[in-house]
Parts: C-alpha cells; sequence; structure tokens
C-alpha cells in the first residue's frame, strides 16, 4: 500500500514540478533523484510546512478504492494535514505493539472486571502484601496499632490501590504519628522543667529537703503505686503535690501523729542510713543526678536514695 502510495505522490510532485507532461522520465527522476525538478520536488515533500504540503490535498484519490473507503481511512480528511496525521497515528500504534494495554475503567464492570484490573495496575496478592515499614527512630515502648494497620490494609486491597499507593500512605501516617509522639514528649518535658523551675524559686535552699521529704513520704504511705500513679500524670515535679507530701513526712516523720507522740527510737543502721542521706543532700554532683533525669546516672542516684529511704524509714 504505502509503496503504491509513495510512487503515486513522488510522481505527481514530479510531475508539478516539471510543469506537467507525466513522462516515464518525469516519473523515474521523481523517484531516483536523476533530475533538477525531482530533486527540488523531493526537498519540498521532505522539509514541507502544513501549507506548503497543499500539493498532496486529495491523496485518497491516489490509493485503491478499498483502502480509502475504509473505515478508519475515511475518518482522516482528504488533505495533506490529514495524511500527515494518519502517518503519525500509524507510527504511534507500531510503538505500542506488544505492549500490555490497560482497559479503560467503566461504571458497567463486574467486580470480576474491576479486580482483574487492580491486579493489572499492581495490587498486591492479599491486603498483607502493603508492608508496614516502621520509622528508624520509632519509640519502643510505643507500638504501632496494629488493628488500625490491619483495617487500611483491608481497605486499600478492597479498593485496587497498588503496593506502592498503600505502602506510601501507610509510611506517611506513621511519619505524622512519629512527629506527634515527639511534641508529645517535648510538651511534657517542658511542663516538668517549668514545674521544677517553679518548685526551686518557691522552696530556694530548701529545695533538696523538700524533695526528700516528699519521697519519703512516697514511701512510707505509698510506695511505688503512689509514685506511678504521679509519674504517669507528670505531676513529679508540680509545687502543690511536692509541698503537700512533705508536709505529710512531716506529721509521721518523729511519730507525734500516730502514737503516744513519744521520741522515734531509730536502730543503728537507720541511723546510718539517715546520715548517708543528710550527706547525699550536700553532694551537688550527687543532686544533679538526682535531680535532673538527663543528667547521666540519674536512674542509680534515684534508686540509691530510695534504697537509702527505705532502711531509714521502714513501715
Amino acid at each position: 500500500m504505502f509503496k503504491f502510495l509513495k510512487s503515486t505522490l513522488f510522481e505527481e510532485a514530479g510531475e508539478v514540478s516539471s510543469g506537467g507532461g507525466g513522462s516515464e522520465a518525469a516519473g523515474q527522476s521523481a523517484l531516483g533523484g536523476q533530475s533538477q525538478a525531482s530533486g527540488a520536488s523531493k526537498e519540498t515533500f521532505a522539509s514541507s510546512t502544513t501549507s506548503e504540503l497543499i500539493k498532496l490535498d486529495g491523496w485518497k484519490g491516489h490509493i485503491p478504492s478499498d483502502l480509502s473507503e475504509n473505515k478508519t481511512l475515511a475518518q482522516l480528511p482528504d488533505t495533506a494535514e490529514g495524511l500527515v496525521n494518519g502517518l503519525k497515528s500509524m507510527v504511534n500504534a507500531q510503538a505500542l505493539v506488544g505492549v500490555d494495554v490497560m482497559a479503560q475503567p467503566r461504571e458497567s464492570w463486574t467486580q470480576e472486571q474491576w479486580n482483574e484490573h487492580y491486579d493489572k495496575s499492581g495490587r498486591p496478592e492479599n491486603s498483607e502484601g502493603y508492608e508496614v515499614k516502621k520509622p528508624e527512630d520509632w519509640p519502643e515502648e510505643i507500638p504501632i496499632d496494629g488493628a488500625k494497620i490491619k483495617s487500611w490494609q483491608d481497605f486499600f486491597y478492597e479498593f485496587g490501590l497498588n503496593k506502592q499507593q498503600g505502602e506510601a500512605i501507610i509510611s506517611s501516617y506513621l511519619s505524622g504519628a512519629l512527629g506527634d509522639i515527639k511534641q508529645h514528649k517535648e510538651n511534657i518535658q517542658a511542663q516538668l522543667d517549668s514545674d521544677y523551675a517553679a518548685l526551686e524559686a518557691e522552696a530556694g535552699d530548701n529545695l533538696p529537703a523538700i524533695l526528700d521529704k516528699a519521697n519519703a513520704a512516697l514511701i512510707k504511705t505509698g510506695g511505688d503505686g503512689v509514685l506511678d500513679v504521679i509519674t504517669k500524670a507528670n505531676l513529679q515535679n508540680n509545687p502543690v503535690i511536692t509541698n503537700w507530701l512533705a508536709g505529710i513526712n512531716d506529721m509521721l516523720a518523729d511519730d507525734r501523729v500516730i502514737g503516744n507522740g513519744s521520741e522515734t527510737a531509730y536502730s543503728s543502721e537507720q541511723s546510718k542510713a539517715l546520715q548517708q542521706i543528710e550527706s547525699l543532700k550536700g553532694d551537688k554532683a550527687f543532686q544533679a543526678r538526682f535531680m535532673n533525669k538527663r543528667e547521666v546516672g540519674h536512674k542509680e542516684a534515684v534508686a540509691q536514695m530510695e534504697r537509702l529511704r527505705r532502711i531509714a524509714y521502714p513501715g
């Protein structure tokens, strides 16, 4: 087809360039480039703009009628621009040979057709195929909400999200949640620091003694259970709570509320523990570790003080 079309078009172009004639020599020179006129004709065809290709108008008259009347070719205008556009379409169609072209979704599709489309689009084999990639700096003490993630995975699978899309949404959610967790921790620490600053401003040089009394009251009256409640509520530096506990300790210290009001008798072991506590109160390095959670050795300092207080204030 195209060999015939090319020959016919060039022959006609040769006739126009040479002023008519339509001789065999003119046709040969148009195809073979043997004459100056045919050379000019080929150059014009190769480099023409749409306006210069006007010579190719009516190209359908130079191809067999079964082709010119074909439904596909019939859609092309019988102009030079129509021919060029048709050739471009042919080149583009050739480039798609062997490519798996997906059908355009339709509202009338059955669920089976939708599932086939989803699978071709990259949907994993099942909902668990959307992997959960926890951020590297995710806190170990905070579990990921597995139930929520599973509900999302099922939703993604049902509505055909491909693996890349589903995992991108999960990663985005976890990144946002991690940001919220970090911000929450920063807010808690800021409140603790603010409470401690207020307590320090109120107590002044008496702060170590007040804290010691408050911790002693916890050990005597509530133990770790009360401390856990206070810690979870982030009230361990709260001035009201601290002073209240210190006041309780003052009432219990000499056994003046419970019993006959006589002075408390301490064992030698208790006396040694009390002496160590008093010594540690004046140890600035120890107090820095004991009072500041961010200091290296803070946990060890707290454990040491609690051990001494249990000895000094048994029961």
